[in-house]
This record gives structure tokens, sequence and C-alpha cells, in this order.
């Protein structure tokens, strides 16, 4: 009868350490998971910034386009070559009037 109580007991007490160490397992799996996440979701949050980021470039590079298109429209109209003869050449019509300032 002892046989069978001490074979009872050391049974009783495997079946409670293996129950103790899935449970100690399954503690720790719970833990690399939730760590695990939390990175990824740190990851997935600079992602969204720099994806936030690259959308406002995108759009201040197709402010910068359309203002070269509205240049490159001005640049070749009589206005603009009139302004460069002005300003960079000096140059003005035979009939204008040109004030010349004597202050230096």
């Amino acid at each position: 009868m002892r046989n069978r109580r001490n074979s009872m007991r050391s049974r009783k007490s495997a079946n409670f350490l293996i129950c103790l160490a899935i449970t100690i397992i399954v503690i720790a799996v719970v833990f690399v998971v939730r760590g695990r996440i939390n990175t990824v979701k740190a990851e997935n949050a600079l992602v969204d910034k720099q994806i936030e980021q690259l959308n406002k470039d995108i759009e201040q590079e197709k402010k910068k386009q359309a203002e070269l298109e509205e240049y490159g429209k001005y640049v070749n109209t009589i206005p603009f070559y009139e302004d460069v003869a002005r300003n960079v050449y000096g140059l003005v019509y035979p009939d204008e009037k040109v004030l010349v300032s004597t202050d230096k």
C-alpha cells in the first residue's frame, strides 16, 4: 500500500511540476510576444511619420513644379525679355525718358 501512495504522490508531484513548467513557459511566451508587439507598434509609428513627411515633400515638390512651369511660360514672353533688357543690360526704348539719380 505504501508503494501505491508513494507512486501516487510522485505522480501528483510530477504532474504539479509539469503544470508549473508549462505555466512558466506560457507566461514567458506571453511576455516575449507582448514585447515584440510593442516593438512592431513603435516601428509602425515611425514608418507612419516617415510616410507623412514624404507626402508633405511630394506636395511641396508639386508646388515647385507648378511654379517652374509658370516661370517657363513667363520666360517665353515679351515682358520677360523687356525686364532682362532693362535690368541686366540697361536698355530702354528709343522714345523713353530715363531719370538718373545723382545720389550715391
